[in-house]
């Protein structure tokens, strides 16, 4: 007899936190001498994997070059960790990389992308929180000028129980904590899809997006009417590859809190 289970599992992390998710697989039953026993639990592919890696922080890298980024390596005060394709050859466009990182809540860190003969193609300097398991994505790419260049991404994992929204100089702030709005305004972040792009953003139509998860700031992008990006307080532009970014539905949503 077989059953396909979605159960709520409990993981405890190091802090003594205890956090919920959501795991899902096949349970197979086996009568033997009239009662029905546990044959086989087998979690669904990649589940096991899920579970042992839950809440911790990576630094998830894009390659979007091709033939010429060999090497990407990470940069910490106490560590350097760095990482080659298995078979020697220089990286393909698509190619993706995680580094695992430490429980650090203003780690600074550099990336550097290194072609085949060792040479400094692009270097990047951070500093991101990563105390509460977030992830962060970069991206090594080259610009109109056929310079190399790295860049941070939006992640799409991002999970939020708050969300702050400021408009221009407003003095008014409103947070959200509504769940169905909470949602929504996840559900944009993670589906930003951004290039780098030279631009000055419009201060008199931005909107700032601040999230946070239990009580901590996890991510955080600004936006101003014509698709102008600002992305974790990095002071470097981006813009919205979708043309339909859902700029007026944020300040809607920034406009009726106010009447609440």
């Amino acid at each position: 007899m077989t059953f396909h289970y979605n159960i709520t599992a409990k993981v405890t992390f190091k802090s003594g936190d205890d956090e919920a998710i959501q795991l899902s697989g096949v349970l197979i039953m086996k009568e033997v001498e009239g009662k029905w026993k546990v044959d086989l639990f087998r979690p669904i592919a990649g589940e096991i994997e899920k579970v042992m890696q839950y809440g911790k922080p990576f630094i998830r890298v894009t390659n979007k070059t091709e033939d010429s980024v060999k090497t990407v390596e990470i940069n910490t005060k106490d560590s350097t960790t760095g990482t080659m394709l298995a078979d020697n050859n220089l990286m393909k466009e698509g190619d993706t990389f995680s580094f695992e990182m430490p429980y650090s809540s203003n780690l600074e860190f550099s990336m550097k992308a290194l072609d085949a003969n060792g040479n400094l193609l692009a270097e990047k300097s951070y500093t991101s929180d990563f105390a509460v398991g977030n992830d962060v994505s970069l991206v090594i790419d080259q610009n109109d000028e056929g310079m190399y260049v790295i860049y941070q991404m939006p992640t799409k994992n991002l999970e939020a129980d708050e969300v702050a929204v400021f408009f221009s100089v407003m003095s008014y702030a409103l947070f959200e904590t509504d769940d169905e709005i909470v949602a929504e305004l996840v559900s944009i972040y993670n589906n930003l899809d951004l290039e780098p792009v030279e631009a000055e953003i419009d201060i008199a139509s931005m909107l700032s997006i601040n999230y946070h998860k239990d009580g901590n700031p996890v991510a955080r992008f600004s936006v101003d009417k014509n698709g102008t990006f600002w992305l974790n307080g990095e002071i470097e532009t981006y813009r919205s590859i979708d043309e339909a970014f859902p700029y007026e539905r944020i300040k809607e949503i920034y406009e009726n809190g106010k009447y609440r």
